[in-house]
């Protein structure tokens, strides 16, 4: 009987592996397997439906008659919408019903193509138009797709769904990502704005501080991957705007101000330490690149004004600002401010050997252990609701900063426990594959991408020192990454956009909002290039998708 019981354990077995194409992840050399994945059947039957849809059309111009197609004679009761896309528009929109699916998108693709008045579309509209298509049985889920270069692709929401990740999709959107942010940069000024309204297809005119540093500290990052000539010319003409932007003299010395109206020719008279202190990360980097002292005193000069920002219990006052010819300080405590400036003076302690920086620092990490371990390792606010991970990914990055710095082990054990509790947040069900890899309590591309900016760099310094355990990371980065690159704008969905081009490369702020956030780019590029050497050429991720309804009837 223990015999008989083993071998059909064993032949059990077997038929899982033999039956079983798809690898769900891949981390080392260790790979966990998924159940059946039917995406590849799916893409069949959506390609199919596309294909049938376009018969539809082209008959109509002739005056021929539709093909029937027995693969769509699926009987059980369908509903079929089909919507034209159209320059970004809706040109036409149609739903029917019917027990045979092949008649019901025929009907629906007819009455679509009448367009909003009832009137036939035009050839060339329809020839430059992508089909929207959502199919519903009667007992079932709704499944959608959108045309693209003859292929049905999967939707998720109004998202092209990406099932799989690898290291060339991510070198596609680094170098897509590239491309925005130069055509994101102000060609008069040479500097940055924050938001990209992908609707209108235009840039907010005023540019800032802190996301044209930012922007650069990525630039810089890209060029060491593709050493490319464009950037290098850039180079020394943002950072004479960024240089331009600082205070030299008088009571906010040091300081940077906030931003710049290009139309009004004017510097406004805010000054936020964190523009301060993402602006020393970048002038750092550029000393350490050109050994130019003009990028470590200005550097220096911006970090004697962050010790004048700071209270006596550590942390911050976030901001300076000029108003009605007084100076208004903020008030509410903010552990992004506060992780932005340790690590600010961090980092200037390791490259001047400067106590006074190094005291401030000690001070603030002090307050971020005392504080991590009174919120339980997820830290709060006054600016952030309590379920947004990024007030504690910036105490994490910063006391990570502290202890390259000082070595003090109670920063690293309070790393290691706020970046757990940060992993518990993620979402991991495949099913869901609209948010499959984000932080619960984090919607946007921006506070996503800086989560998984700070994962990298922690599996990064992790893996230098040589740590054990680091799968966990590295398995975590790679759900945010698929999730990231769903939700940038691309060719193939950027169906619903006027003037698609502008936006492609960009990240998407929010799958309902059509903005592009200058500094969730930055995110997301530096979390991919930090890693890029640590992937294999394989499959670095798949999620498997359920079969579709009526795959397993059709002839």
């Amino acid at each position: 009987g223990k015999m008989l019981r083993q071998f059909r354990y064993l032949v059990f077995y077997l038929s899982i592996l033999a039956f079983t194409p798809a690898v769900l992840f891949q981390t080392g050399c260790r790979a966990v397997f998924a159940p059946h994945d039917y995406h590849a059947e799916n893409d069949r039957f959506r390609d199919e439906i596309t294909g049938f849809i376009r018969d539809v059309a082209d008959p109509t111009f002739s005056g021929g008659t539709v093909q029937r197609r027995n693969d769509l004679a699926l009987e059980g009761g369908w509903i079929v919408s089909v919507k034209l896309y159209y320059q970004g528009g809706i040109t036409g929109s149609a739903v029917a019903e019917g027990n045979l699916l092949g008649s019901a998108i025929e009907e629906a693709a007819l009455n679509a193509l009448k367009g909003k008045n009832g009137e036939a579309l035009e050839r060339a509209v329809v020839g430059n138009s992508r089909f929207f298509v959502s199919v519903t049985p009667l007992a079932g889920k709704t499944f959608s797709f959108i045309e693209y270069k003859g292929r049905g692709l999967e939707l998720a929401d109004d998202l092209v769904a990406v099932r799989y990740l690898d290291k060339a999709l991510v070198l596609k959107k680094i170098k897509e990502g590239k491309a925005y942010l130069l055509r994101a940069m102000n060609p008069e000024k040479y500097a940055f704005p924050k938001l990209y309204d992908a609707k209108k297809g235009i840039f907010e005119k005023k540019v800032r501080t802190i996301y044209t540093a930012s922007s650069l500290f990525t630039l810089l990052k890209i060029q060491d991957v593709d050493n490319d000539p464009e950037i290098e010319k850039l180079i020394p003409r943002v950072t004479d705007f960024i240089l331009s932007m600082q205070v030299r003299e008088g009571k906010n010395t040091g300081a940077f101000h906030y931003s710049y109206d290009i139309k009004k020719d004017e510097k406004e008279q805010k000054f936020v330490v964190g523009t301060a202190s993402k602006t020393i990360f970048t002038l750092l980097d550029l000393y350490n690149r050109t050994n130019d002292a003009e990028y470590l005193d200005s550097a220096r000069l911006a970090g004697d004004w962050l010790l004048t920002m700071q209270r006596p219990d550590g942390s911050v006052i976030p901001h300076a600002r000029l108003v009605n010819g007084e100076w208004v300080y903020g008030e509410k405590f903010s552990c992004l401010y506060t992780g932005q400036v340790l690590s600010a003076f961090s980092r200037l302690y390791r490259a001047t050997s400067d106590v006074r920086y190094y005291d401030a620092a000690r001070k603030i990490a002090e307050f971020f252990i005392m504080k991590a371990r009174e919120d339980g390792y997820y830290l709060k606010d006054e600016y952030r609701d309590a379920t947004d991970a990024v007030p504690t990914t910036w105490a994490a990055m910063s006391l990570l900063d502290f202890y390259k710095a000082s070595r003090d082990k109670r920063c690293l054990d309070a790393v290691l426990k706020c970046l757990g509790r940060i992993i518990k947040k993620q979402i991991k069900d495949p099913e869901d594959t609209l948010n499959y890899g984000c932080f619960d309590g984090n919607s946007g591309t921006s506070g996503n991408g800086w989560i998984n900016e700070v994962m990298v760099e922690f599996y990064r310094f992790a893996n230098d020192e040589k740590a054990k355990g680091l799968e966990k990371y590295k398995l975590a980065i790679t759900r945010v990454m698929r999730w990231l690159i769903q939700n940038t704008y691309s060719e193939e969905n950027t169906y619903f956009l006027k003037k698609p081009a502008g936006a492609i490369g960009g990240l998407i702020r929010f799958h309902d909002v059509d903005q592009v956030r200058t500094d969730a780019v930055c995110h997301g590029l530096n979390g991919y290039i930090g890693i890029l050497d640590q992937l294999g050429e394989g499959m670095l991720l798949s999620v498997p998708e359920d079969e579709l309804p009526g795959i397993a009837h059709r002839q």
